[in-house]
């Protein structure tokens, strides 16, 4: 949902004390706060004959965040966060149109596959000529949902989820080799990840799997960088047992999308954003949560640090 996004970020970071002489080593940041605020949209046509012709489920978002950056095995940084979501045109009623939340987490940074597969010969063999990265994350987050713009308290959820990516080089084409590894601007992403979400609404406490494929294209230097970009994701949902519901809710989601990503600098901010298209279908066993829509999306991140 967070799809166009406008953000302006503040770091603040302090160092350990180094007992050397040598003062033109410079060690890298242990702690950083970053402030973010965002705005968004995320529109789809809806079908002939539905209450409203458009449905808008973009965010709009602030927030900080402070992290840790060598918390555990001097690699898998700790974070905290929180913030304040609003989506304005939300369709669903029924949903909140605005949250609180608060997050911690640990992980989410890059680590050599290499590292991680140094006992496995067999498969580091297979994965040599590629230069992989593994991102391990596991996340825990408490959401207040609000009626209106934080007018109401609506529901509580939390959400206990773990997975990773794994980020390589286009497995089809090497530009270069360097040490008997691939070197190239292709870039190929794959992830999974398991989640529970418990809420106060006894309809939203469900368990959800989810994989994805990303496949992003060499840059364009022009005054910007630009490279384009295509993604797969696939994603189950189990439902609790609710009383009043005759059976137990399970739905499969599928997303195509594809556009372009740019990213440049201004006078010392760096932007990155993205603008596309994207396929979406929601096969469920209760028939009246079936849909297939197409959304245009776009995004937009502005970050300073000092």
């Amino acid at each position: 949902m967070k799809n166009l996004r406008i953000f302006s970020a503040a770091a603040l970071s302090c160092y350990p004390t180094f007992a050397q002489a040598d003062s033109t080593l410079t060690p890298p940041p242990q702690w950083e706060a970053t402030a973010t605020m965002g705005i968004g949209f995320n529109a789809a046509r809806l079908p002939k004959g539905s209450a409203q012709d458009l449905v808008d489920e973009g965010e709009h978002e602030v927030s900080i965040e402070i992290v840790k950056s060598d918390f555990l095995f001097k690699t898998w940084p700790l974070r905290f966060k929180g913030g304040a979501t609003y989506s304005p045109q939300a369709f669903d009623d029924q949903d909140p149109s605005s949250a609180t939340y608060a997050e911690i987490g640990l992980g989410n940074t890059a680590k050599n596959l290499d590292d991680l597969l140094q006992r496995n010969t067999l498969l580091k063999r297979h994965v040599k000529k590629y230069e992989g990265k593994i991102k391990p994350y596991f996340l825990f987050r408490h959401t207040d949902g609000q009626s209106g713009f934080i007018d109401g308290h609506k529901r509580y959820d939390d959400n206990l989820s773990g997975g990773f990516s794994y980020t390589t080089n286009n497995p089809w084409h090497c530009s270069a080799i360097e040490d008997g590894v691939c070197k190239s601007n292709w870039k190929l992403i794959i992830g999974a990840d398991i989640a529970r979400n418990w809420s106060s609404d006894g309809t939203q406490r469900y368990w959800q799997t989810k994989a994805s494929v990303k496949g992003i294209t060499p840059s364009l230097d022009l005054t910007a960088k630009f490279n384009l970009f295509a993604k797969f994701d696939v994603s189950r949902r189990s439902f609790d047992s609710v009383p009043q519901l005759v059976k137990d809710r399970k739905d499969w989601s599928y997303k195509t999308s594809g556009g372009v990503e740019v990213t440049f600098d201004i006078h010392g901010i760096d932007f990155a954003g993205n603008a596309g298209l994207r396929y979406q279908v929601r096969n469920s066993n209760v028939d009246a949560n079936d849909y297939h829509r197409t959304y245009g999306f776009g995004s937009l991140e502005a970050s300073v640090k000092f």
